[in-house]
C-alpha cells in the first residue's frame, strides 16, 4: 500500500488473561514503520497468560503520521511453537487497516487457530556482490 508507514511514535497494550501489559511505546534503533517491513521488539514483562487482545496505534505526532497496519505477530521467546496473530483488517479480515485522523487506534483480537497455521519462513540472501533482488519474489 502506497504512503503505507509512519513516522509516529508506536504504541501496544497487550492484555492476557492474568493481566495487562500497559501501554508500551514500540521502538529500537531502527527506521521503524515504513512500508512493507516487518519490525520486531522485545518487550519483558509479566507473564500475561493466554492473550486475548492488543491496543495498538500511534500518537499522529508527525506529518503523514497514517498508518497501514496490516498485522501483529506476537509469541513468547520461551515457548517458540507458540505465537498469536492479530490480522489488522476489519473483524480480523486479512488485509490491514488505516490507522490516521480520527483513528489511531485499533484493538485487534487474535485469529482462531482454526483459521489456519503460522509458519515461520527466513530466507538469507548470499552475501556476494548483486546478490539482493528488488524484484517482487
Amino acid at each position: 500500500v502506497k504512503f503505507a508507514g509512519t513516522d509516529a511514535n508506536v504504541s501496544i497494550d497487550i492484555v492476557g488473561s492474568k493481566g495487562t501489559s500497559g501501554k508500551r511505546r514500540l521502538e529500537n534503533s531502527r527506521n521503524n514503520f515504513e512500508r512493507n517491513t516487518r519490525d520486531v521488539f522485545f518487550i519483558e514483562m509479566p507473564d500475561l497468560g493466554d492473550l486475548t487482545a492488543i491496543n495498538i496505534g500511534h500518537d499522529n505526532s508527525s506529518i503523514g503520521a497514517a498508518w497501514h497496519l496490516d498485522k501483529v505477530i506476537i509469541s513468547d521467546e520461551a515457548k517458540p511453537g507458540k505465537a498469536y496473530v492479530f490480522p489488522a483488517g476489519p473483524k480480523g479480515q486479512p488485509g490491514g487497516r488505516w490507522l490516521e485522523d480520527g483513528l489511531c487506534t485499533v484493538t485487534l483480537t487474535p485469529m482462531d487457530e482454526a483459521g489456519g497455521v503460522l509458519y515461520s519462513v527466513t530466507v538469507q540472501t548470499s552475501d556476494v556482490t548483486f546478490a539482493g533482488t528488488d524484484a517482487n519474489v
